[in-house]
């Protein structure tokens, strides 16, 4: 198949509410809540280079992903809800049914760091569930994954990291679904003003499942981000981005 048909483009808009950033402008600063909020809209759902919601990959499916998200103060734990809600396409109850639409994720964060913050070790588990697929057409009643990872990024001109992943199938029915993946990333951010930052990252993915013979698409992935972060408001951000996302299949 022909690179192009393998190739898929989104925009997406992030807006970004974080009551913790308020605090951080003050001269004397209260207990921070730990508490943000986001609100994604995108024209398409990219995860790990497959467009999830289109029957192509240059499909544009709309998806709206809120985050809610807390940080417990002074532990490095975070905990997280993210969402994927197909806003158009007449796929949107096919993709429910197959266990591929209406995700709801969470998860539990670590980070730390290390090297006067140059370097920093972040891990998650994470549990992608799927509660309202049908069990004959997705091979279970209520898809779970889970996934522990580790990624550890390192800071000089760039960042670079390394994130390193079991997705886990939890349903015997859903097993040919189980792959190790490793993923290298390097990104740069340019301040362009003060209120404005311009990021630009590149990144591979690449899969290891249990039956390799079986399993030949969606082993590879190419992804290129360019997101640029406005400040509106000490607590409000707009991050307009365009990203590419490449697998092969």
């Amino acid at each position: 198949m022909k690179l192009q048909n393998n190739l898929t483009v989104i925009l997406s808009v992030l807006f970004l509410a974080c009551p913790l950033a308020a605090s951080a402008q003050e001269a004397a600063p209260s207990k921070p809540l730990g508490i943000s909020v986001d609100a994604q809209f995108s024209s398409a759902y990219l995860f790990r280079g497959l467009n999830v919601f289109g029957d192509k990959q240059g499909d544009q499916n709309g998806v709206f992903s809120p985050t809610l998200s807390y940080a417990v103060a002074d532990t490095g734990l975070t905990l997280t809800y993210w969402g994927a809600f197909q806003l158009n396409g007449d796929n949107r109850s096919a993709k429910t049914d197959v266990g591929a639409g209406l995700e709801q994720d969470f998860i539990l964060g670590y980070s730390r760091s290390f090297l006067d913050n140059k370097l920093t070790l972040k891990a998650a588990l994470t549990a992608y569930v799927f509660p309202f697929a049908d069990e004959e057409l997705a091979g279970a009643g209520v898809p779970l994954y889970l996934e522990p990872s580790v990624t550890p990024v390192y800071t000089s001109f760039a960042d670079f990291s390394l994130q390193i992943a079991y997705f886990h199938a939890v349903q015997d029915g859903l097993s040919d679904y189980r792959y190790l993946y490793v993923r290298p990333y390097v990104s740069k951010s340019f301040k362009l003003s003060e209120k404005v930052t311009q990021t630009v990252g590149v990144g591979y993915g690449y899969k290891v499942f249990g039956d390799r013979d079986k399993m030949k698409d969606n082993v590879q992935d190419l992804a290129l981000d360019l997101e640029t972060t406005i400040a509106i408001t000490p607590t409000f951000y707009v991050k307009p981005a365009l990203r590419a996302g490449w697998t092969n299949l």
